[in-house]
């Protein structure tokens, strides 16, 4: 496997004193970005599960809620970029390829962005208090959950509250499509699934034909690969 570095100062990467903004949105997008990814390798990374002794659908929900508030704001970013001039001057340099590229990306979170935000808002962020009600209301009658009391050293007790999940799981569907349960968690990955394939695809533009150029000359770290 090759690797490509460059390495420049990055307040030559983002200046202040030409296009603040746009330059600010870039970073931002870069950064969500990189989040998004841990959160994605995290939702199926079945390992740390045994090393934080969360179990698996604790763990898989957690980074679901966690991508989709990401995801929140990486489609705000977007827009937000969309209406810098400056970056339409930018825009208008790209090939068509990119460009088509980067209007279905633009496409796909503008559509998506309500539906995202409604599920943010419920559970996305902190676990609110409308979220907290709607799972006490709508719990199904066969939902069972366990509780747990570890005792971490003589007379010394910890709790493992292993119901939560199914509580979150109860919040996170309140406004996702569906007829059933299954299939409302379904739409919901199904739409995090599809966004995870435009997020990148974006910000591979912005630092392919933004950012690239900006960095110094490339050494190539392919000796140091096994």
């Amino acid at each position: 496997m090759r690797s490509l570095i460059r390495t420049a100062r990055l307040a030559s990467v983002f200046p202040t004193r030409t296009s603040r903004q746009m330059h600010a949105w870039f970073a931002r997008l870069c950064v969500l970005m990189e989040d998004l990814r841990i959160e994605i390798h995290c939702l199926y990374d079945e390992s740390l599960s045994g090393a934080t002794q969360v179990e698996s659908d604790v763990r898989r929900l957690y980074f679901l809620r966690r991508a989709v508030a990401t995801l929140v704001e990486f489609a705000e970013a977007l827009h937000l970029l969309e209406r810098e001039p400056d970056f339409q001057c930018l825009k208008a340099q790209f090939n068509s390829e990119a460009l088509t590229q980067w209007s279905q990306a633009v496409q796909f979170f503008h559509a998506n962005e309500a539906f995202l935000k409604r599920v943010r808002n419920d559970v996305g962020g902190h676990f609110g208090g409308a979220a907290a009600v709607y799972a006490v209301e709508n719990m199904q009658p066969s939902a069972s959950g366990k509780i747990e009391l570890l005792e971490t050293k003589p007379g010394d007790w910890a709790e493992r509250l292993h119901f939560t999940s199914l509580v979150a799981a109860t919040a996170l569907i309140r406004h996702l499509p569906g007829s059933s349960p299954e299939e409302k968690v379904d739409s919901l990955v199904a739409a995090v699934v599809e966004a995870t394939k435009h997020a990148p695809q974006a910000v591979h533009i912005i630092t392919a034909l933004c950012l690239w150029d900006r960095f110094g000359p490339s050494t190539d770290d392919s000796a140091k690969q096994p």
